[in-house]
C-alpha cells in the first residue's frame, strides 16, 4: 500500500499544530502524549514522526516514533530530520 506524501504531511502538520497550541500545564504527562501520538499514527497510517513540546525556556518532551518509511525505513528518534513547511506562525507564538 502506497502512502501519499500529502496525507502524511497533513497528519504531521496536525500533530505539530496541536502540540504547539496546547496549553502547557505544570504536570506534563509524557506517557499520555506518547499514547496519543501512537494512536494517531495508527489511525492515519503514518510510518514515523518526531514530536517536541517546548516552552520559551525549556524542552518538555522530545521523542521519535516509528520508522522513516513504511518499507525499509530506519527507526525515528528525536534527532531525525523531516521536511516541514509553513510553521513559522505557529513557532513564533
Amino acid at each position: 500500500m502506497k502512502i501519499s506524501f500529502n496525507r502524511n504531511f497533513r497528519c504531521i502538520f496536525f500533530f505539530a499544530l496541536f502540540i504547539s497550541v496546547a496549553p502547557v500545564v505544570a504536570a506534563f504527562d509524557a506517557e499520555n502524549l506518547s499514547s496519543f501520538t501512537k494512536r494517531g499514527m495508527e489511525l492515519w497510517h503514518v510510518p514515523g514522526m518526531s514530536v517536541a513540546v517546548v516552552t520559551r525556556d525549556e524542552i518538555l518532551f522530545q521523542k521519535g516514533f516509528g520508522e522513516t518509511a513504511a518499507v525499509n525505513g530506519q527507526a525515528v528518534d528525536e534527532h531525525t530530520l523531516f521536511a516541514i513547511a509553513s510553521t513559522a506562525a505557529v513557532i513564533k507564538r
